[in-house]
Parts: structure tokens; C-alpha cells; sequence
């Protein structure tokens, strides 16, 4: 089955409910319940997580799904790919700039980190590894947008 496809906002609020130590289940739970209190203190103050509740209440089978298994953000903008960095996988990186747009570079992921990045990022954007990481298990990662 494919993974679901949501926006970055959601994927982000999950991610940063995740980051503070919630697990899958208590975060469907918090959703399900609609404890709009204990929903806005599972997560930091960046976002208001009631904008969580319409995707829920829409498709909770989806929702459900993204949690659980797994989701394809629908597009990411390059400042939604740094904070996803930050908090899903502890790494502040650097946006840089060219002529062809912003890209970050040398990224350093696990090799279970960078392939749960490939599942999530949206296809517009390309992640390739640079050189070669001295850290057996590690890997230098670029991350720009796809140029047509």
C-alpha cells in the first residue's frame, strides 16, 4: 500500500508531538479524544495542534495510517525540510543559495534516517549522497529541488 500523502504542516505537527517523547498510540489517542489541552501540551508551542483535528476527522483511517505506517509529505518547501531535519532527526543545517535556488549540503544522516527521509520528502525534491562518510554507517547528504 502507498504511503499516505499529507501536507507538511500535518507531517511537521506530528513530528514535533513525536519529538517530545509522545508515542504513536498516545498521540492517536490525544487526536481521537480531541482533549484540546493535553493535545496542545504534547507538542511545542510552534504550532496549534487543533489544526491536526480536520485531517483526523475527515479521514481518520488515514490519519490512522500516516501514523502508524508511515506518509509522503505532498511538498515540502525547503524551510519545512530543515525543521523536519531538526526535529525528527536532531540535525540544524545550514540553508544555502545559488542561482538555480536553495539547497542544504552536507547533511549528516544514519543510514535508517536517510531512507526514512526518502520515504517522507516529496518527489519534487532530490537527495543525493555526496562522499563518502569516514563513519561506517553514515552518510554525507545534499537535499535541493528537482530542476525541470
Amino acid at each position: 500500500m502507498p504511503a499516505v500523502k499529507i501536507s507538511q504542516h500535518d507531517a511537521l505537527m506530528i513530528e514535533s508531538i513525536r519529538a517530545q517523547g509522545t508515542s504513536d498510540q498516545a498521540l492517536l489517542e490525544l487526536v481521537r479524544s480531541a482533549n484540546l489541552t493535553d493535545l496542545q501540551a504534547s507538542g511545542n508551542s510552534d504550532f496549534d495542534y487543533r489544526e491536526l483535528l480536520p485531517f483526523a476527522n475527515a479521514d481518520w483511517a488515514s490519519f490512522e495510517a500516516a501514523i502508524l505506517e508511515g506518509y509522503e509529505i505532498k511538498y515540502n518547501t525547503i524551510n519545512g525540510i530543515r525543521y523536519l531535519l531538526r526535529v525528527k532527526f536532531g540535525k540544524e543545517v545550514e540553508r544555502l543559495t545559488r542561482d538555480e535556488g536553495d539547497y542544504l549540503a552536507d547533511v549528516e544522516l544514519r543510514t535508517e534516517d536517510l531512507n526514512k527521509l526518502r520515504e517522507i520528502v516529496s518527489k519534487y525534491w532530490s537527495i543525493t549522497e555526496g562522499k563518502p562518510h569516514e563513519v561506517e554507517g553514515l552518510h554525507h547528504v545534499r537535499i535541493e529541488l528537482l530542476q525541470k
